[in-house]
């Protein structure tokens, strides 16, 4: 109540159901404004907490890759804070993992063929002084033999005979020469010292004077050596060298040679511009890959 001037008070009255309305529709008005603030403050941390664990699944998926030999897989995430510089962090370690590997790899495969090449050549060494000592008995036997003949020959007389075993003596001691030219050369490979001399070698007149000195040779087995090479026919490199090349050629074909005895040296085409092929038929049994 409230006293007035003229004397007497007011009183005033308010339904109890009008408070409780109001006091109803205050708590409704919190309550849903609690709920939209809520979900107000669920939706900004969802949308902050994706901002964080995306890079960090996105880099568990870029290590897990790394784990698996799979660099191709990189952290797109660029922000500048601590998550920015730990996926750059990661691309440098899987570039830098990627690099070492391949490395790695080029580096095995290097010292794989370095083994395959040793032993290839092991076995061709072994072979090699193998195929040599057992053709260095033939001449010496060969020498021995025609030597002994060659002089009683003298002793009887016949100079024209033992002029003809001294042509043999003489050619199988070229033989010799040639097989210890070869394991002096095997020495040389082996050791890196191997020197080509760059000459103007004419091809048919070397295989001509192969065929002449071998011409006992070929009689003796009724070989007919054909020189098919044309007389135009020059090239650059080690005379040397290329006679070893007829001499194992043509000693191959002597090994195999049936038939109608034929060997014949010719020229092929040429496989590029500025290169020479020379041939080696024999006639008969086809000579495999492994003997030659």
């Amino acid at each position: 109540g409230k006293s007035l001037k003229f004397g007497g008070d007011l009183e005033m009255y308010s339904k109890k159901t009008t408070i409780d309305s109001y006091a109803d529709t205050a708590i409704n008005v919190m309550l849903i404004t609690s709920i939209l603030a809520l979900c107000a403050t669920l939706v900004a941390i969802y949308f902050y907490s994706k901002k964080f664990t995306k890079p960090l699944i996105e880099m568990s998926s870029v290590t897990g890759g790394m784990a698996d030999m799979d660099f191709s897989k990189k952290c797109e995430y660029g922000g500048n804070d601590e998550i920015g510089t730990l996926a750059s962090s990661i691309n440098e370690l899987s570039d830098s993992l990627n690099k070492t590997l391949v490395d790695l790899n080029e580096k095995n495969r290097r010292l794989q063929e370095d083994i395959e090449k040793e032993q290839q050549l092991d076995k061709i060494r072994k072979d090699f002084i193998s195929n040599v000592s057992h053709e260095l008995k033939t001449p010496i036997s060969i020498i021995q033999g025609y030597s002994e003949g060659a002089k009683l020959m003298l002793d009887s007389g016949d100079t024209k005979g033992a002029s003809e075993y001294c042509e043999i003596i003489t050619d199988e001691t070229h033989k010799m020469n040639m097989l210890v030219l070869q394991l002096l050369e095997l020495s040389m490979y082996e050791s890196g010292n191997v020197k080509l001399s760059m000459d103007k070698i004419d091809i048919r007149a070397a295989a001509e004077e192969y065929g002449e000195e071998n011409r006992l040779k070929f009689e003796s087995k009724g070989i007919k050596f054909i020189n098919d090479i044309p007389s135009d026919c020059f090239g650059l490199g080690d005379s040397v060298k290329i006679r070893m090349v007829f001499n194992n050629y043509i000693s191959n074909a002597c090994s195999h040679v049936s038939g109608d005895n034929i060997i014949r040296v010719y020229k092929g085409q040429s496989p590029n511009e500025g290169s020479i092929r020379i041939c080696v038929y024999n006639s008969g049994s086809h000579i495999d890959s492994d003997d030659m």
